[in-house]
């Protein structure tokens, strides 16, 4: 469900970042084939949604 709502953002030109944390992934036993397209692994969330809000994005 999350991959084809990304796919339409994506589809609809919406800009957007969206990221996955490795540590999270391993926990839920997702493999790199499991992600939507465009959406990047980061080796620990709290440090990526730091410094997105730092540069003025919102952790939705």
């Amino acid at each position: 469900m999350i991959r084809v709502a990304l796919l339409a953002i994506a589809t609809a030109g919406v800009p957007f970042a969206a990221a996955i944390c490795s540590q999270a992934m391993k926990r839920s036993r997702l493999s790199a084939d499991d992600r939507a397209p465009g959406v990047r692994v980061h080796a620990a969330a709290i440090t990526t949604l730091t410094n997105l809000q730092l540069r003025g994005w919102a952790g939705v």
